[in-house]
């Protein structure tokens, strides 16, 4: 996994990005910040250093039986008068192993927190004052033109050079053992830093004794991780050609279950409909389909097989009287009393209503060359019947 430090500048417009994999390093100046993704593999580990006086650092306990809410509630009650934004302009985060409070106006980290989302990586934004904090010691980093203090007890804040000694002279009557150590990345002429105690020390150490140690620590991170489209996708790794067959996929599985009840509901209408001229067929007042089954069975015992009794032929005029195309021929041998009826693919409804009629009237199956092929009837019938 690759690490990536952004040190923001004063305005959030630009920022210096150093990354470290493994032995390789490489440090890329005054980036754009919608710049800034391109420079950022996804999948890695990215820490953001905002200057110090953008954020502020407040010592607070939260109480066992608060809950979060609760708990910043009563902060922001107790901290009221010493904010300069109304109360709801500001994003807190807390740490309950420092016991620390960090403040931050929402136009600059909410901003921050889109772009970084974007990303695909582990993000973290810190205070400046963390990258050079020591255990029980003062410190002072020149880093961009600025004057980062970390203090001994965690707090820190960031001073410019016109008002450097102006704010020394502050820090010294609030904390009288106030004896910082000035570090510096490269030599320089600043007289602030032309004491004994000053000590040159490169960027790239200052990183690794971060990462070392802030897994350890549990520094609160102004950071707000939310899930979205770009960043899934980068985190993902997916090239163009990935991303189109992935949605793809994904619009199948989507579509799918609606091309299923879509041709569902056109079968069932299409069974409805067939079943409905069938029922016309036979009876032209009827109406509507409840039970099929039943009302197949109501029409079939409407039909008066009394009056085929004198001719056993009017069982031809049955079947005359329902149009069905799938009887191919229908004969009569007077002299043998046979009538014989051929079949071409007829369905097994129709075929059920003939098979019907037959048996209700005195005729008689004395041959059955019927074949059922895929729910489809064909062959021939020979019927005997008697004459008067």
């Amino acid at each position: 996994m690759k690490n990536y430090f952004i040190h923001i500048d004063n305005d959030c417009k630009q920022a210096e990005i150093y990354s470290y994999h493994d032995l390789d390093s490489n440090h890329h100046a005054s980036v754009g910040m919608a710049e800034i993704q391109s420079y950022i593999d996804p999948n890695s580990k990215v820490i953001a250093f905002l200057p110090s006086n953008m954020i502020r650092c407040v010592f607070s306990k939260k109480e066992i039986s608060e809950s979060e809410d609760q708990f910043q509630a009563r902060f922001f009650s107790e901290h009221e008068d010493d904010l300069i934004k109304d109360v709801s302009k500001n994003r807190l985060m807390f740490s309950n192993e420092k016991n620390l409070a960090l403040l931050v106006d929402k136009t600059i980290i909410d901003p921050l927190n889109e772009l970084f989302n974007e990303f695909g990586c582990d993000v973290y934004i810190y205070p400046e004052h963390f990258l050079h904090q020591r255990l029980d010691e003062d410190t002072c980093l020149l880093i961009k033109g600025r004057y980062s203090f970390s203090f001994s007890d965690g707090l820190g804040f960031c001073a410019f050079r016109e008002n450097f000694h102006d704010y020394i002279d502050l820090v010294k009557k609030e904390r009288e053992s106030f004896q910082p150590t000035f570090m510096i990345l490269e030599k320089t002429d600043e007289v602030e830093f032309k004491q004994s105690d000053s000590k040159i020390i490169s960027i790239e150490s200052l990183h690794q004794d971060f990462l070392s140690h802030c897994e350890k620590n549990d520094l609160p991170s102004m950071f707000r991780s939310k899930i979205t489209l770009k960043g899934t996708l980068r985190k993902m790794n997916l090239d163009r050609r990935d991303l189109i067959l992935s949605l793809a996929i994904i619009s199948c599985l989507l579509l799918a279950p609606i091309l299923n009840i879509a041709l569902m509901q056109n079968y069932k209408k299409s069974y409805e409909e067939n079943t409905l001229s069938i029922f016309k067929e036979l009876n032209p007042n009827f109406r509507r389909i409840v039970n099929s089954k039943a009302q197949m069975d109501q029409l079939l015992l409407a039909i008066d097989s009394n009056e085929a009794k004198p001719l056993d032929l009017n069982i031809l005029g049955y079947l005359r009287a329902i149009p069905i195309d799938e009887i191919a021929s229908s004969n009569i041998d007077f002299r043998n009393s046979k009538v014989i009826l051929e079949f071409d693919r007829i369905s097994s409804m129709k075929y059920s209503i003939i098979d019907t009629l037959i048996e209700q009237s005195n005729t008689k199956v004395i041959e059955n060359n019927i074949e059922n092929t895929d729910g489809t009837f064909s062959g021939s019938l020979v019927l005997e019947i008697e004459s008067d």
